[in-house]
């Protein structure tokens, strides 16, 4: 049967070989998002943090900051670096800002339930990863675009790297604020305690 079959057995082989190459070339020709066989690429950042509770870290000190973002890890030693920086990833707060920044909603063209759907999409190609031996968080991003995969990462950092400030700031002021307060009722006490003796 095979050698009764053969010429149609290698026709078949040899147009599918043209046809696989046929696709390959097309898809190289045409633009990205119109190809059906795009590149895919993941612009990576890679950052050292320090997980050591109460020292500094390349990120700042968050590990005290836990309660302040929002974010709670089981076990009373407080919340690790990387576990807030991968919080603040996944935030809403920093994935609408992302969104809103390369105008997503659009560019993905959505129009059912635009945030909800923009968040889940951009959790599929935006990505955080923390190496417990290296101390290397890892944040990627994938898409068609190299150009625009950058571009995300490097946002994605600097927001990160401006919440961090921010909520150190805040813990700073915070603490301020608590000493002052101390100082003050303190300072109260020994006026009223000095008064009862002279009385």
């Amino acid at each position: 049967v095979l050698l009764k079959r053969k010429w149609m057995i290698f026709g078949i082989t040899v147009a599918g070989a043209v046809l696989v190459v046929l696709i390959s070339i097309i898809s190289l020709v045409l633009p990205p998002k119109k190809s059906f066989l795009p590149n895919i690429y993941t612009p990576k950042a890679q950052m050292l943090i320090n997980d050591d509770k109460g020292s500094g870290a390349s990120l700042g000190n968050l590990s005290s900051l836990a309660s302040m973002a929002g974010f709670n890890i089981g076990g009373g030693g407080g919340v690790s670096n990387s576990s807030l920086a991968t919080y603040l990833v996944n935030s809403n707060t920093i994935q609408d800002a992302v969104i809103a920044k390369f105008n997503f909603i659009e560019e993905w063209e959505i129009e059912k339930s635009p945030v909800e759907s923009s968040r889940k999409a951009l959790k599929e190609k935006l990505h955080s990863n923390f190496d417990d031996e290296t101390g290397v968080f890892t944040l990627s991003f994938e898409d068609i675009d190299p150009a625009l995969g950058r571009d995300v990462v490097n946002y994605v950092v600097e927001l990160l790297e401006k919440r961090f400030k921010e909520l150190g700031v805040d813990k700073n002021q915070l603490q301020k604020t608590n000493l002052e307060e101390n100082i003050n009722t303190t300072y109260n006490e020994i006026v009223t305690l000095q008064k009862q003796i002279h009385e």
